[in-house]
């Protein structure tokens, strides 16, 4: 990890944190979660998810979200991703 080493300059550094984010990136997990909370957060926020697997663990963006509303009841699922937005999603 990048925390954890030593590095002879600021640029070095800089140049690996760069590098490992970049990689994280890449990471296209897609997670589907109900959840009982959080109806009011919108699309493109971040949320963190802690659970015991760091395969899973971490944060995600929520890339979709469905309300549903059954008699008494409301239901609430996002879908979540790590991958970064683009510009062209925004046009």
């Amino acid at each position: 990890q990048v925390a954890n080493k030593k590095y002879s300059s600021r640029a070095e550094a800089k140049e690996s944190a760069l590098a490992e984010v970049l990689l994280k990136q890449h990471d296209d997990k897609d997670i589907s979660m109900s959840v009982s909370k959080g109806h009011y957060i919108n699309i493109g926020h971040i949320v963190r998810i802690d659970v015991p697997d760091s395969n899973v663990s971490g944060q995600y963006r929520i890339i979709s979200k469905s309300i549903n509303f059954n008699g008494s009841s409301v239901s609430c699922s996002f879908n979540l991703n790590k991958k970064p937005i683009t510009l062209a999603e925004y046009l």
